[in-house]
């Protein structure tokens, strides 16, 4: 009988744990994929201001080689400062360790840790 009920007990626990990764690992993929979609718009949209600022310069009357020059240096600064950011980013995310997220505040006890100390009293209990 009491077998059974952990038998039960660990099975639900495994399928609300595998239930919640799943939910994550969803929410996880949608996000990447959204923010994959919002790079790429953002690009295009950098790239045609690059295009209206060159076609804006040269008409008003400058070098087109000194506007590509400008652009270029405009871009490469960019592309430095975003690149600086993400590995700032990355290694801030490396630093933090699993350890160092806050506990969840559930009103609900953790199911897992009650059947481990039932278990180990009834282990226990017959010494």
């Amino acid at each position: 009988m009491i077998s059974n009920l952990l038998g039960v007990a660990s099975v639900g626990s495994v399928l609300a744990s595998a239930n919640i990764m799943h939910r994550f690992l969803s929410s996880m993929a949608k996000i990447m994929v959204l923010a994959i979609v919002c790079a790429f718009m953002l690009c295009a949209l950098l790239v045609a201001v690059f295009v209206a600022l060159y076609f804006g310069l040269v008409r008003y009357g400058l070098d087109p080689v000194d506007v590509t020059m400008a652009l270029g240096a405009v871009a490469l600064l960019l592309t430095i400062t975003l690149v600086a950011a993400t590995a700032h980013q990355l290694r801030r995310f490396r630093d933090h360790s699993a350890y160092s997220l806050p506990k969840s505040n559930s009103p609900w006890p953790d199911l897992g840790s009650i059947v481990n100390a039932f278990i180990d009293g009834f282990l226990n209990s017959k010494k």
